[in-house]
């Protein structure tokens, strides 16, 4: 969350809340913040790991601009 914009937050948060419940969210728009303090939109698609028992492991997310 350090570089996501922080007027997203909260849409964020949502998106990782859904991967949790159906496994996978695809194509979310987000803003996203350089070190240097600019802004860039990226696309976000996100999955949730399990292991071979189905237990939460970690989420991953791929992340193009």
């Amino acid at each position: 969350m350090e570089f996501v914009d922080p007027d997203e937050h909260i849409k964020v948060q949502e998106l990782l809340k859904e991967v949790l419940t159906q496994g996978f969210e695809y194509n979310n728009q987000y803003g996203m913040v350089h070190k240097d303090g600019t802004r860039i939109n990226v696309n976000m698609n996100a999955a949730a790991a399990r292991d071979a028992d189905g237990l939460y492991v970690r989420t991953i997310c791929m992340i193009t601009i």
